[in-house]
């Protein structure tokens, strides 16, 4: 069901919101996001989860 939630309250793919959950519940141990699309990036930053953007 989360990912669902973070599907539809950032835009984003399914497989970006199946990998946001997984970072949710991870981030007891600080994952990095790393990525280069922008909506999912912009969802990490929303839910303060860190990311490397291999583009930049």
């Amino acid at each position: 069901m989360q990912s669902k939630n973070l599907i539809i309250k950032h835009n984003l793919r399914a497989l970006d919101g199946i990998h946001l959950s997984l970072l949710l519940s991870l981030k007891s141990l600080n994952p990095i996001l790393v990525c280069s699309d922008q909506r999912l990036v912009n969802a990490a930053i929303k839910k303060k989860i860190g990311f490397i953007n291999p583009e930049e």
